[in-house]
């Protein structure tokens, strides 16, 4: 009977510790949550001893338990808040003793568990296994909701038996699928009277996992939110094509193979599918854009680090497939293969799209001017489109729709900082003027904008974010925004002179958040910001 609870516990672990957390929001609204287990989406109180315990606070809701020592399990009973808890272990230690297990099934506050790891050391993965024996039942923990099992856990098939007569489990992820555990046994943990509605499987079996655990999968009744990573056999998608009620499929970095183009559009029978985001290869991109142009539910659809190749990536086909969709709002591509001449037209066809995300597209000025057609997007997120210049914002200028312009980024027509900028303070400032509701305009390297140009975005009555990196603001450019009564948000970088630029900054007065990147704490002009603002929410941002 132990064994069984043991192997609950890990699961639980495992789904709050293995989840993908996206610990940063992409870059456009319509960034998917990690396919998964709710995380709590803060940094957990980590208790070894009794005496941290001790020191926790009465609402404490998340607590990291970093050794099974009995006394500090036992005084986690008083905390009626505590909803999470992750669980670790020691290198070649059991996880948890009989006596462990009782007091955890009294901790009926909790809905989410995670076993983890108390340590990194790669050498400790796979030393972890549960107790032979176990006191209680699955009713022991009709409480928990949500279970992960961290991949350096072993869990035998008495443990995904066990995991699958859980009455209250809702959530599960397994992240340990090696080469030792047969898929048949994992399948025990998905019966096919389970109330499990989001699930994540992440197989580490380079022979591929599939079939019946596949199959296995598709039969939950119950299940909206899948996640797939690893490596699957062929058939797989097929089967996942049966999920009724799937509204979120996530598809991380895989194998699949045999399921490139004919399991991409069997995906098409996903008729209340809202949310497909394909991510690092592997699957035939064009196929999966046809596919997702037949689903009538599909809200967001992300086809992400296609194959290094030509293989996969989205074409032509896909993308006039997709003109036809009358629910897409959220649409994000990265190619490693330019699209024909005109074919982004197809997005500006989708009456109800709303944001696009093209990456390293090789975006040009003409494929601005078919998206400026739309007359529904309202956020453009442009990463690497090395050839728009003027005249693509000339284009983007008549857009009556467009409220957030990101990450565009001048390129010089030559090497070196003597080239010619193709996007210019001109461009700029022509924008600024014909759009009155822009609300986020991010540029990149754009050195060459005047004082003028800075004083129509202080001037500007909808402009709440500001991004300036490398855009030469300096004390001047930041007395010219400080008649803005709307920007919130600005980033910038360090300016050649910095005479004054402290105070001038101080002096927008609407400014919540300011954020620098390359500049050191203890840069003085930082010092003398934060003494003239002090709550002012100052940001450090790394290279990446």
């Amino acid at each position: 009977m132990l064994r069984i609870t043991a192997g609950l516990l890990c699961l639980i672990v495992i789904v709050i510790c293995s989840v993908p957390v996206l610990a940063q929001r992409d870059v456009h609204v319509g960034t998917p949550r990690p396919a998964s287990i709710a995380y709590p989406g803060v940094q957990p109180y980590v208790v070894e001893t009794q005496s941290d315990v001790d020191n926790l606070p009465d609402d404490v809701t998340y607590v990291k338990l970093a050794t099974l020592e009995m006394e500090p399990l036992e005084g986690l009973q008083r905390f009626k808040k505590l909803t999470t808890l992750m669980l670790g272990h020691r290198k070649g230690g059991e996880l948890f003793t009989p006596d462990a297990f009782i007091l955890l099934s009294k901790l009926t506050q909790l809905r989410s568990v995670c076993l983890g790891h108390a340590e990194d050391d790669p050498a400790s993965y796979w030393t972890a296994r549960l107790n032979d024996e176990f006191f209680g039942s699955p009713e022991s923990f009709a409480f928990l909701e949500e279970l992960s099992v961290d991949w350096g856990i072993y869990c035998d098939r008495d443990f995904f038996e066990n995991v699958g007569q859980l009455p209250g489990l809702r959530a599960l992820n397994i992240a340990n699928i090696e080469e030792g555990i047969p898929e048949e046994d994992v399948a025990l943990a998905f019966r096919s009277d389970s109330r499990l509605e989001r699930v994540r499987v992440y197989s580490y079996n380079k022979r591929g996992t599939g079939g019946l655990l596949a199959e296995a999968i598709a039969d939950l009744p119950y299940l909206t939110e899948l996640t797939l990573d690893g490596y699957w056999r062929e058939g797989t998608l097929k089967s996942v094509s049966n999920c009724p009620k799937l509204r979120a499929l996530y598809l991380g970095y895989m194998n699949y193979e045999g399921n490139s183009t004919a399991g991409s559009l069997a995906l098409s029978k996903l008729q209340f599918l809202q949310i497909l985001y394909v991510t690092q290869g592997g699957l035939d991109n064009d196929a999966l854009a046809v596919a997702a142009a037949s689903m009538p539910a599909l809200e967001e659809l992300f086809l992400l680090k296609g194959d290094h190749g030509t293989k996969g990536q989205l074409k032509e086909k896909g993308l006039s497939a997709l003109a036809a969709s009358k629910s897409l709002r959220v649409f994000s591509v990265s190619n490693n293969k330019p699209l024909a001449e005109g074919s982004i037209g197809a997005l500006a066809r989708i009456e109800s799209l709303e944001s696009v995300v093209l990456r390293f597209m090789e975006t040009t000025d003409n494929d601005l001017k078919e998206l400026s057609r739309s007359k529904s997007i309202s956020e453009l997120v442009l990463i690497g489109a090395q050839t728009v210049s003027d005249v693509g914002l000339s284009y983007l200028s008549q857009m009556k729709s467009l409220r957030v312009l990101r990450h565009l980024r001048n390129e010089y027509v030559t090497a070196g900082d003597d080239g010619v900028c193709r996007v210019t303070d001109a461009g700029v400032a022509g924008l600024l003027e014909s759009n009155q509701i822009l609300e986020t305009l991010y540029l990149l390297m754009v050195p060459t904008l005047t004082t003028k140009t800075f004083a129509l975005m202080g001037s500007h009555p909808a402009l709440q974010e500001l991004g300036l990196e490398w855009c030469n603001l300096d004390a001047e450019g930041s007395k010219a925004l400080q008649a803005s009564k709307t920007i919130k948000r600005l980033t910038c970088t360090k300016p050649k002179n910095v005479e004054g630029f402290a105070k001038a900054l101080a002096g927008i007065d609407s400014l919540d958040e300011l954020r620098f990147r390359y500049v050191a704490d203890d840069w003085p002009p930082l010092i003398e910001l934060r003494k003239l603002r002090p709550k002012l929410d100052i940001k450090l941002l790394t290279l990446s």
